[in-house]
């Protein structure tokens, strides 16, 4: 198993669940990233997955549903765009959408002559 994606390094917790096997890549995903994403919230911060539900509406869109939290909404928001990511996650009340870009990596062989 590798440590997942690393975007940054004050915003991100690596996610043991991103694993790399070979030359093929399986499950790395945004949705990790996302549910380990540090929000300062009140004064403390938390990963996001303690203060919002993350799923994922279709693979190229993450719904975070804040509504137990509704006052985490601008932080979370804030910490989106901060992150690195590359993310523009959109707001619709206590839900914020955010459409992920397909995952693209590039390997190849190693060969000693």
């Amino acid at each position: 198993m590798s440590e997942g994606l690393q975007v940054n390094e004050n915003n991100y917790v690596p996610v043991e669940s991103d694993k790399i096997n070979g030359d093929k890549c399986d499950n790395v995903t945004f949705t990790g990233a996302l549910e380990t994403l540090l929000v300062e919230f009140e004064g403390e911060t938390y990963p996001l997955q303690e203060l919002a539900q993350v799923g994922r509406k279709n693979p190229q869109l993450a719904v975070l549903n804040l509504s137990s939290l509704p006052d985490a909404c601008q932080p979370v928001i804030k910490a989106i765009q901060a992150s690195g990511m590359n993310l523009n996650p959109q707001q619709e009340g206590t839900t914020i959408y955010v459409p992920l870009p397909k995952l693209v990596y590039f390997f190849t062989e190693r060969r000693l002559y």
